[in-house]
């Protein structure tokens, strides 16, 4: 899987970074000192952090500016979405999927709280109960036919 683009937003000094393409063979971080490169990456890394790097601090890692809404109530950390990444997979990983999943993008984001969501985008849609309820039944009544038959 390869990370292609990102977002960042509600950490440190990065209020919103904006959804930004990484390119595949490189990507380079330009801007002045103190301008948000290492924080930008700092925010990329908790979505497959290592074991070693704690996790988000919500009274480190919020905007200061902004912080007044969390201790006042305002805003709950479980809905404040700090970094958010979109991963496509390889060639060769498509191959091994059915046609239908080949063109999905797998999205993770984590909140200063940090949970880590999980998401399927252009997947196709889910089957629930309601749509093969039908089929079912009919299944389950020849099933019956056929047990009292033997019986």
């Amino acid at each position: 899987m390869r990370l292609f683009k990102a977002r960042v937003q509600n950490y440190r000094s990065i209020i919103d970074s904006g959804e930004f393409e990484i390119e595949e063979l490189k990507t380079i971080l330009v801007g002045p000192n103190e301008a948000g490169k290492t924080v930008l990456l700092k925010a990329l890394q908790q979505l497959s952090k290592p074991k070693d790097v704690p996790g988000f601090d919500v009274l480190r890692d919020y905007p200061r500016a902004k912080y007044n809404d969390i201790s006042t109530g305002k805003v709950k950390i479980s809905n404040v979405t700090v970094v958010t990444g979109y991963f496509s997979l390889d060639e060769e990983d498509k191959n091994l999927l059915p046609e239908e999943f080949r063109d999905c993008t797998y999205k993770v984001y984590k909140s200063i709280d940090n949970q880590l969501y999980h998401q399927l985008e252009n997947a196709p849609p889910k089957i629930c109960y309601k749509d093969i309820k039908n089929d079912l039944t009919r299944l389950l009544t020849y099933l019956d036919k056929q047990y009292s038959l033997k019986n």
